[in-house]
C-alpha cells in the first residue's frame, strides 16, 4: 500500500509540474530556424535542419553510415532514451516486462537515436517552431553534449541495425532513470534553448502543449 501510495503520489507531481509552463516569455522569431518537435505518441524527439550556417550534422557522423540517405533528406530526427528498451522494443508488442521495468525503475545506459528524413508535416503529432540562431546553437550544443564520442570525436555508434533503412543508434553517456527519461531529455534541451515548455515532465503531450500556446505558434 505505501509503495501504491508512493507511486500515485509520484504522477500527481508529475502531472503537476507538467502544466507548469517554464520560459513564460518566449516567442518564436519568424526569421529564424524552423526546427520541429515529434511524438510518437510516446516519446519525443527533435527534428532539425541537416545544414545550416551553424551546424552539418552530415560532419558529426562517418559519412558510410545511414545508407546514402544524405543526398536525400533535409532534416535529422535526434531521440534520447533507455539502452535496452530502444534496441529490444522496435514495436509496443516486443515490449517485455523487464525491459519496461529496468528503463523506469533502475538506473541504466543510454542510448541515441538518429534518423534523417525529409521534412516533417506539422499535424498533432509535430510542432514546428522558429527560433533564434542562439536558440538553435543551445540545442545543437545539447545534443552534441549527449553522445559519447571516441578519441577523435567522433560519436560511436551501437551495433544494431536499427528500425528500418535509414536511422541508426549511437552511444550515450547519460544514465537514464525515472527522473530521467527520454521526454525529460526533449523537456530539458528546451529549458535550457529557452523555449517554452514545461517546469519538468515524464509524458510527451504537455511539452507539445505547451509548444502549441508559445507566443506566434500557429
Amino acid at each position: 500500500m505505501v509503495i501504491l501510495h508512493k507511486i500515485l503520489f509520484s504522477i500527481a507531481l508529475a502531472c503537476l509540474l507538467s502544466v507548469i509552463p517554464y520560459n513564460r516569455s518566449f516567442k518564436q522569431d519568424l526569421g529564424g530556424i524552423q526546427i520541429f518537435i515529434a511524438t510518437n505518441g510516446v516519446h519525443t524527439d527533435f527534428i532539425l535542419p541537416i545544414r545550416t550556417t551553424m551546424q552539418n550534422w552530415q560532419d558529426e557522423f562517418d559519412q558510410d553510415l545511414f545508407n546514402g540517405a544524405w543526398p536525400y533528406a533535409t532534416h535529422i530526427a535526434f531521440g534520447w532514451g533507455e539502452r535496452g528498451f530502444y534496441l529490444n522494443t522496435p514495436h509496443w508488442e516486443d515490449l517485455r516486462f523487464t525491459t519496461a521495468f529496468n528503463a523506469m525503475f533502475l538506473p541504466s545506459s543510454s542510448a541515441i537515436h538518429a534518423t534523417p528524413s525529409s521534412t516533417p508535416n506539422k499535424n498533432r503529432y509535430t510542432v514546428a517552431l522558429t527560433i533564434t540562431e542562439e536558440e538553435y546553437r543551445e540545442i545543437v550544443a545539447y545534443i552534441k553534449s549527449s553522445f559519447r564520442r571516441n578519441e577523435n570525436g567522433k560519436v560511436i555508434r551501437i551495433n544494431h541495425p536499427g528500425y528500418g533503412d535509414y536511422d541508426l543508434f549511437f552511444e550515450s553517456p547519460k544514465k537514464f532513470h525515472v527522473f530521467r527519461t527520454c521526454n525529460v531529455w526533449t523537456n530539458t534541451g528546451l529549458k535550457r534553448a529557452g523555449i517554452r515548455t514545461s517546469l519538468w515532465t515524464p509524458f510527451d503531450r504537455p511539452i507539445l502543449y505547451h509548444l502549441n500556446n508559445a507566443p506566434g505558434s500557429s
